[in-house]
Order: structure tokens, then C-alpha cells, then sequence
């Protein structure tokens, strides 16, 4: 079984730039509506889940700024 270890997205949705190190264990995502909590949760369905084809739009770039890549990295390492 592998665990996120880390998680970095640039210019997906409302999440201009993001790096995050989860920590061991469980981690909860709090905050204010439209913070980006969904949207992390979302980048994370992209690259792990099930789904094979995703067509993005422009929605899904950062204040719609399609001129500025968006990526979504994720580590995963192995369950200690």
C-alpha cells in the first residue's frame, strides 16, 4: 500500500501554487468555503483515481488564465 507524501499544483482552479508535505496518519482539510479544500481533493480524483481521460477547460485553470501551464504532481512512497 502506498501514502501520499507529497502534493504540488500550479495554476488548477483556485489554487495558484501549492506544496504540501501530508503528514503521517490522518490529515483533515478545514476552511472557509472556496479555499481550495475540493479542489485539492479533485487534483488528487485526476491523477489517482479511476478515470483515464479528462479533457480540461479553461474553468480549470487558474482565474482562467490559460496562458500559464497547470500541472498536478503527486509522490507517493510506501506505508511504514
Amino acid at each position: 500500500m502506498s501514502v501520499i507524501r507529497h502534493i504540488e499544483i500550479q495554476n488548477f482552479r483556485t489554487i495558484k501554487k501549492l506544496s504540501w508535505h501530508p503528514k503521517p496518519g490522518l490529515n483533515c482539510l478545514i476552511g472557509p468555503g472556496d479555499s481550495g479544500k475540493s479542489t485539492l481533493l479533485d487534483a488528487i480524483d485526476l491523477t489517482l483515481g479511476a478515470r483515464r481521460s479528462y479533457t480540461f477547460n479553461d474553468a480549470d485553470f487558474y482565474q482562467l488564465n490559460i496562458q500559464s501551464p497547470l500541472s498536478i504532481t503527486i509522490t507517493l512512497g510506501d506505508l511504514h
